[in-house]
């Protein structure tokens, strides 16, 4: 059986018994053999007691050390998860910049594209505007040609037909009358017309065509 003994009485019994050179297992087993095995398990008593009194703050320092490494461990645990998140996180980010370099390539490459694209489109549309310009500017002669095509026929079919025999002169004389002649009737012509060099139309009515020679 296992006693244990406070503090104050274990002194007392130190004090009083343990430390009396009178109180030995040899001289009370002399007096008394049944007290004498009572001396050595009041000793021992003591000395388990003294054992336990210096083992105590190791056993709760022991106990304390233990909740703390339980904690560190569960942080440990907790910071062991946090890490494979992160790098879970991490792998998935990889993932998606990857992914996102991969698509902003292709946009330039688009973007190329388009570019080359937007510069023909702009050459082409430059080159349709010069074209349209050259077509007015064509259009606005034809229509000028066409305002004076009776009277420049006139004057042009005359003069090849009528002038052939007489000279200079007179040729000029005629050409001038024949002017006042298109004058007088309102009917227009090129007044510095070339009737050398001049080409003359030919308009087919059948075909709406208008020939040159």
């Amino acid at each position: 059986m296992i006693v244990l003994f406070s503090p104050t009485i274990a002194n007392k019994m130190k004090t009083k018994y343990i430390n009396n050179p009178d109180y030995s297992y040899d001289k009370v087993n002399r007096a008394s053999v049944a007290c004498g095995p009572l001396v050595k398990w009041a000793t021992a008593q003591l000395t388990y007691a003294d054992m336990l009194n210096k083992v105590e703050p190791l056993r709760n320092e022991l106990k304390n050390l233990e909740k703390e490494a339980e904690k560190k461990v569960a942080d440990m645990q907790q910071t062991n998860d946090l890490i494979l998140t992160l790098e879970t996180s991490i792998t998935q980010y990889k993932t998606e910049y990857a992914d996102l370099i991969s698509a902003a390539q292709a946009i330039k490459t688009d973007l190329s594209h388009v570019e080359s694209k937007v510069e023909r489109s702009i050459a082409l549309i430059k080159n349709l505007s010069l074209e349209k310009i050259r077509w007015e500017t064509t259009s606005e002669s034809y229509q000028t040609q066409l305002a004076t095509l009776i009277g420049d026929g006139f004057l042009i079919s005359t003069f090849l037909a009528y002038t052939g025999y007489f000279d200079q002169m007179t040729r000029q004389i005629l050409f001038q009358q024949w002017q006042n002649h298109l004058d007088k009737a309102k009917i227009p012509y090129k007044h510095d017309l070339a009737r050398v060099e001049v080409n003359l139309f030919l308009f087919d009515k059948k075909k709406q065509t208008i020939y040159f020679v």
